[in-house]
């Protein structure tokens, strides 16, 4: 097939004006089309030019589009770029950025892929913001990494006096939360969880995916069992089986430095009415210690004890020279009793401490006391004795474990036939005893009828002093 040149115009001044080709024009490999800087147009709305020294300008309804300057610079002017595939570099960097407003090649926002490092860094206002690093870390405003125990992602704003933290914004009947997973189904999703209720205004902390404390919204903590409930600016409360075979509660002060190592202070109230410190029986709720904002001390549960003889008769010792117990039984190593019929229900008298087995620490029948912890007690006695027949001795002893100790509190004799009236034999003392020890009064008498007691007028009591 031939093709021809086709020459639709030839002027005097400018020559041929255009030419049309039926078909292809093929050029051999050294030739070229030579064009003016005014390019090639396609169509009415589209032109190819050469818009300076070494550049390609594509235009569009009359302007610039894009431009390829003599470095292979690529610019587009307005627009965007879809791309379908993968964009691939060569190079150790490749860059999409924007510099307007800065000088050619200063990043003003943008993106750097680094190929040798592996890693990513974002860019604004000519500065580095955000990285992620060959590890996959992510660096917020800093180019070093964290703890290596946390440096997964790190944050920081190090400017001088500048503040640095995160804001979670939730809506304001939702949470905003934290939660920390070592798995991923179940509570192995929650097993920690940092919680702020925004409906109540309360944070919430979770270990082994249940809820440990609450700080609520007027600023009370509540630690343990029953966080909902508020009871008090601090509580701590052990459910059954929480705190097995544990204190719910120590404060422990380390300080080596002398005069400088201090317990707990409680400070509360200043009339009788205010309760300084107060501490109550975990099954019935019973008041056994207390501190008044007046400083006054209350020990309701203090093992403690008194018991006065009931009865207006004088009692004898009618046996000959023998320890007599002072209650209705003959008790161990003493050989008989001169019962006063003691009763704590008169009107001074209290029978209080209770031992583990749930038993008073005092038992008015046998006078026997049975000390429920370690300590130091007092113990009173007072009788009336009088010598009926002259002639006679008597002795008040202490026994503890159902032994003599020898001690003996007061020695009475008369040596004057008839009776002679003794005035009340008052005697007190202190012991060391430990958990179960016990300890009663008993009276030594010689003679057969020598000595009585009458028994309105016998008292005895106990107590713990510390």
């Amino acid at each position: 097939m031939t093709s021809k040149l086709v020459v639709n115009t030839i002027e005097a001044d400018t020559g041929i004006s255009s030419v049309s080709f039926a078909s292809s024009i093929s050029l051999s490999s050294t030739s070229v089309f030579h064009f003016g800087d005014a390019g090639l147009n396609i169509g009415a709305d589209t032109n190819i030019s050469r818009a300076g020294n070494g550049i390609l300008a594509f235009n569009i309804n009359g302007g610039e589009k894009v431009r390829i300057d003599s470095s292979g610079n690529l610019d587009i002017a307005t627009g965007q770029i879809i791309i379908s595939n993968d964009i691939k570099s060569s190079d150790d960097e490749f860059y999409v950025y924007s510099y307007n407003g800065g000088s050619d090649g200063q990043v003003r926002s943008g993106i750097q892929f680094e190929g040798n490092s592996q890693r990513l860094r974002f860019y604004t206002a000519t500065n580095e913001r955000l990285r992620i690093d060959t590890n996959g870390r992510l660096l917020l405003g800093t180019t070093t990494e964290g703890h290596p125990a946390a440096d997964d992602f790190t944050i920081a704003n190090t400017a001088n006096a500048a503040d640095m933290g995160i804001t979670l914004r939730s809506a304001a009947n939702g949470q905003g939360a934290i939660y920390f997973s070592d798995g991923t189904s179940g509570a192995d999703e929650y097993r920690g969880i940092i919680n702020y209720n925004h409906t109540n205004n309360f944070f919430s902390f979770f270990t082994d995916a249940s809820e440990r404390l609450r700080i609520l919204s007027n600023g009370h903590v509540a630690i343990g069992h029953d966080s909902t409930n508020d009871t008090g600016m601090f509580k701590v409360e052990a459910a059954d089986g929480q705190s097995d075979d544990q204190y719910v509660g120590q404060f422990k002060n380390h300080e080596a430095t002398a005069s400088r190592n201090y317990g707990l202070l409680v400070q509360a109230g200043s009339n009788s009415t205010d309760h300084g410190f107060r501490v109550r029986n975990g099954a019935n709720n019973a008041t056994h210690f207390e501190v008044r904002g007046d400083g006054v001390v209350s020990k309701p549960a203090h093992p403690s004890f008194s018991a006065k003889g009931v009865g207006s008769t004088f009692t004898y010792f009618a046996n000959n020279n023998a320890w007599y117990s002072l209650g209705d039984t003959v008790l161990t190593n003493t050989s008989y009793k001169n019962d006063q019929n003691f009763a704590t229900s008169h009107s001074f008298g209290m029978n209080r401490g209770v031992l583990s087995n749930g038993n008073s620490c005092f038992n008015a029948d046998t006078t026997v006391f049975t000390a429920p912890v370690d300590g130091f007690y007092h113990f009173c006695i007072s009788l009336y004795l009088r010598a009926s027949q002259g002639g006679g001795t008597c002795h008040i002893g202490p026994w503890i474990n159902n032994a003599n100790t020898n001690v003996y509190m007061y020695n009475g004799s008369d040596t004057t036939v008839g009776d002679l009236a003794y005035p009340p034999a008052t005697r007190t003392i202190d012991v060391k005893l430990s958990a179960g020890d016990t300890f009663f009064w008993a009276v030594y008498a010689v003679g057969t009828d020598k000595f009585s007691i009458y028994q309105d007028y016998s008292y005895i009591s106990g107590y713990l002093i510390g």
